[in-house]
């Protein structure tokens, strides 16, 4: 999508409204799934499962789909949520469980790279205007070399 019709008009949108040149995309990472309740080997393994998700309407859609319970919780209350069973799973990237040592209190990791999360590279007209025009090209084709999912 990022790379497509939908990227290239996400651009003009945000260049149109903040003067913003987004030159590409990072990848930062996916997000996979860590729970109490039993191990995930298909979608039907969510089923009622209490998910706690970040206030972010795509995610709680994406869990409803999934058959799961989704339970809006800011992060600061999600390690105590998970500890009482208010929620029995959760989301976030591989290194980001490990680093927090969830393995302790959740039994179930699933690698689901269900959400990929990108960290967008921008210029502002400022620095692109002073540029000539091979300068550029030369900035876009070194955003797109070195970056993901170019916007083209």
């Amino acid at each position: 999508m990022l790379e497509g019709e939908v990227g290239r008009d996400f651009a003009a949108q945000l260049q149109a409204a903040t003067n913003g040149h987004l030159l590409t995309y990072g990848f930062v990472g996916d997000r996979d799934f860590y729970n109490s309740r039993s191990p995930i080997a298909s979608v039907e393994d969510l089923a009622g499962l209490k998910v706690r998700v970040p206030k972010n309407q795509g995610m709680i859609d994406t869990y409803e789909e999934f058959g799961a319970a989704p339970i809006p919780l800011p992060w600061a209350d999600t390690p105590t949520a998970l500890q009482t069973g208010t929620v029995e799973g959760e989301d976030n990237g591989t290194s980001f469980i490990k680093s927090q040592k969830f393995y302790e209190i959740m039994p179930y990791f699933t690698v689901l790279e269900h959400f990929t999360y990108f960290s967008p590279l921008f210029a502002s007209d400022r620095v692109m205007n002073k540029l000539d025009e091979s300068q550029r090209v030369a900035e876009m084709r070194a955003a797109a070399e070195k970056g993901c999912y170019p916007p083209t």
